[in-house]
């Protein structure tokens, strides 16, 4: 079957784990570099692993149109419309994050959410779903219904939280946590992430300071959750499900946890039985949890070709993680595959989950199974002071 389909790319940090220069580079990625020449680094010969996808697809589905566009393009739906499928990694998170850490753009990621629920190509992820994961504490509640660990949270907007910081602190306290992670709705490459490991001791004009800020930068909404310290001395494991499958794992161990940012990486591990050195005994765990994550969250006629669940360790004190793994983040189309960091054929194998997609869903609408929500009333772009 011949299909239309358009990758919304621009994502700079995960690459396709071999150069288009290498001799081992397949045939596919040399053909592709010359064909999505706009779209590679010239400067080091890489291929980004969102652009590696569409040259796979292009290669062993020729006669197929596949296209890529830079995510930030993306903001009418006429645009969009000649495709029967068009395929969200830069999403509207990176749209967001439009100066780096200079400044954001919401009213332009609004643009963007906007085509795509109006476009009458399919999208994947679907939109509606993409802006409930997008939202924590809509996914994390419905994870605490179905008995999975979640660390305890709460949501709250910048505005709520400036109009009485005291009694925001307070109200931390009154929960007994220690410490505080402070993530916010479309938070990307770190910036609005802090981490107040001693709730106590933090001054309260420290969390104005900190909330006066995320309201300068237009973030709508705010996920305040208790902070784990045994986070930063645990690997935090991303499993990647393709169609519903567990296809492999990342596990990632932090080079520091608190203050400003977010956490830096210095070490990828996997399981035993994928190369790597964690006992295989977690992965059946985790791949147990990971399974009834799927089923806590909204079911579609179609499995998602790709979804990220992430586990962090560990809610318990004991320094035994066995069964005190939590869930610490699902994440969808754009996530990092960690394609260097895996052995698994992982651009080739979801490149070939999304064009059977393709298939699935062509002609068919977005399946309606979970609420919108209307966040942005801000200029186009925010620069704070």
């Amino acid at each position: 079957m011949v299909h239309s389909i358009l990758f919304l790319v621009g994502k700079q940090s995960d690459e396709y784990p071999i150069k288009y220069t290498s001799r081992r580079a397949p045939l596919w990625l040399r053909e592709g570099a010359r064909t999505f020449s706009d779209y590679v680094n010239e400067d080091d010969h890489t291929v980004p692993s969102d652009v590696a996808m569409a040259m796979f697809m292009q290669h062993r589905w020729s006669r197929s149109r596949i296209d890529c566009l830079l995510g930030d393009e993306a903001v009418s739906a006429r645009r969009l419309n000649p495709y029967d499928m068009v395929v969200v990694v830069y999403d509207a998170i990176e749209v967001f994050h439009c100066g780096g850490r200079a400044r954001t753009c919401p009213r332009l990621a609004t643009r963007m959410e906007r085509a795509l629920a109006t476009t009458s190509a399919f999208v994947v992820p679907y939109p509606k779903f993409h802006k409930y994961i997008i939202t924590k504490p809509r996914y994390y509640r419905d994870l605490e219904e179905a008995n999975i660990p979640v660390a305890p949270f709460l949501r709250i907007t910048p505005a709520a939280a400036l109009s009485d910081v005291a009694s925001l602190k307070a109200k931390l306290l009154a929960k007994e946590w220690k410490g505080a992670i402070i993530k916010p709705s479309y938070a990307g490459y770190s910036m609005g992430i802090r981490v107040l490991k001693d709730i106590r001791r933090t001054k309260v004009r420290t969390i104005r300071a900190h909330f006066q800020r995320l309201q300068r930068y237009g973030f709508p909404n705010v996920t305040i959750q208790e902070f784990v310290p045994s986070f930063g001395k645990h690997h935090e494991i991303r499993t990647y499900w393709l169609e519903g499958r567990y296809a492999y794992s990342v596990a990632t161990l932090t080079d520091a946890v608190g203050g400003e940012g977010g956490l830096s990486i210095n070490e990828y591990d996997t399981f035993v039985s994928e190369g790597g050195s964690l006992p295989d005994s977690v992965k059946r765990e985790l791949k147990i949890l990971g399974r009834e994550v799927l089923q806590a969250l909204p079911q579609y006629p179609y499995p998602h070709p790709l979804l990220r669940i992430d586990f962090g360790c560990c809610l318990a004190t004991a320094d035994d993680c066995s069964n005190t793994y939590f869930v610490n983040e699902v994440e969808t189309m754009a996530c990092n595959l960690l394609a260097s960091h895996t052995t698994y054929p992982i651009v080739e194998k979801l490149a070939g989950a999304l064009y059977r997609f393709c298939g699935r869903v062509k002609g068919k609408v977005e399946p309606r199974a979970v609420p919108s929500d209307h966040y942005y009333d801000t200029p186009t772009c925010v620069q704070p002071t």
